[in-house]
Order: C-alpha cells, then structure tokens, then sequence
C-alpha cells in the first residue's frame, strides 16, 4: 500500500473529525435551548411572584407572555394604578426585557361629570392636596385632563397617581404646572394663609377636612380658588390678602356658593 497523499489525509482527517464537530453543535445548541426555556420559566416565576405579593392577581386577570425577550401583559385589571403597577413589577422580575403593556382598564358606567367629581374628591382626600394647589379635572372617556398648580415639583406626579387609582380612568393627561421657587412667593402664599384661616369670619373652615380657599401665588400675583358660604367671606379674603401681604395683584375666584 503507498504512502498516502496529503490531500488525502487532510480527507480523512475530516471523516474523522467531522462527526465530533457535529455531535458538539447539537450538543451546545441543546444545552443552549435548555438554558433559554430555564431562564423564561424563572423570569416567569418571579414576575408571577411580584404579581401576588402585591395582590394584582386579586379580581384582576393579568397574564405574563414570554417571546424571546420581550414580556406582552394581556388581560384586563381594575384601574390604571394597577395596570402601571403590573408593568413596574414586570421590570423588576425581567431585568433586560422589553415590555408590551396590553393591559385593559375596565370600563365603569360613570359619566364623564361623575367620574370628574371622583377624581376631585380622591384629590381632596389626599394628605398632601392643600391650600397651595388648585387642581381642575375633566373627563372624556375615561381619559382624565388635569389642569392647575402645584406648589412643589413632585406634587404633579403624585396627584397623577392618585387619580390613577380612581376605577373607570384609563389614561391621566397631566397638564398641571409647577409653581416656580420662590422665596417673595412663598412669604405671600403664607402670610395670605394665616390672614384668612386665623381670621374670624372664616373660623368655620380651619378644622375643615377639606380647605375650602386655596391660594396660588406666582411671581408676586394671587388668585383665589375655591368655595365659600358668602359674598362677604368672598370679598374679604381679597380684601386681607391686598393689604397684609406683599401681593401685587389679586384675581378673586372664589365661587359663592
């Protein structure tokens, strides 16, 4: 028998080699896919996890689907609160994932005026919803529009997640301006508050649950919001602001009611 060729050892090598190669593909490409469907199913638990630790499963249903990496919330929940609240909870277990929300807000029966007049009890009930914030709320659909002042800067978003709580909205239009820092503002806003809580007239409404004038301040000028029993309670609390603060101009819009 001759001695062999190289061309034809360099075959031979291959016929040899090759099978190896093959059976290590296969075997690294199982291994692989079982280490995909591992990671989705822990994915899955914890996101299934972060969903009852935080009661959104509770008359919600709420369903996680994983496809390569992107994780779909389908379903319908209760209020927008929860259906953010599902997509933060998402993020936190699926680290890397992008998130499709199709979650559904359920419709409720209110009309658009008594879903406004919810929202605008939920803000008056809110801890820090007060005298230095004025907050209007219409409805369309569903779809909230707030309109008005906050005195601090984390205040428009808190009071976008409190309505966000309210059942029957499914989308917060915040349109809520920022009332600018300011230390000549700020004199004003609390000398003008003292002036007409400690003042007698309006005694009635300093244990109100609900502050019945509220007092917006921006670059020195007033404007009264709100409801009170009288025209002379209206007329006064202009009248104090105007002579014992700094204001330099007062819109009076306090409604008699």
């Amino acid at each position: 028998m001759g001695k062999m060729n190289s061309h034809s050892k360099i075959k031979l090598a291959l016929h040899l080699i090759l099978p190896a190669l093959i059976a290590f593909a296969v075997s690294f490409q199982t291994a692989s896919a079982v280490t995909v469907k591992q990671t989705a199913m822990t994915v899955q638990t914890k996101i299934e996890h972060n969903f009852a630790k935080h009661d959104l499963l509770k008359n919600n249903d709420i369903h996680a689907v994983l496809y390569g990496h992107i994780v779909t919330l389908q379903g319908t929940v209760g209020t927008l609160a929860e259906k953010n609240q599902a997509e933060h909870e998402v993020s936190k277990a699926a680290k890397g994932y992008l998130i499709q929300n199709n979650l559904t807000v359920r419709n409720s029966d209110l009309t658009d005026s008594q879903l406004a007049g919810r929202v605008t009890n939920r803000l008056n009930k809110y801890l820090f919803y007060g005298v230095f914030d004025w907050v209007t709320p219409s409805a369309d659909n569903g779809v909230v529009t707030l309109r008005g002042w906050a005195h601090e800067r984390w205040l428009k978003g808190a009071f976008a997640r409190q309505v966000a709580q309210v059942p029957g909205v499914t989308q917060v239009n915040n349109q809520i301006e920022v009332l600018p820092v300011s230390i000549f503002d700020n004199e004003i806003r609390h000398r003008a508050m003292r002036l007409i809580y400690d003042n007698p007239l309006y005694e009635m409404y300093a244990y109100d649950a609900f502050e019945p004038v509220h007092i917006i301040v921006n670059g020195g000028d007033v404007t009264l919001y709100g409801d009170v029993a009288s025209t002379s309670e209206k007329g006064w609390a202009a009248t104090l602001i105007k002579f014992g603060t700094n204001a330099m101009n007062i819109d009076n819009r306090l409604k008699v009611l």
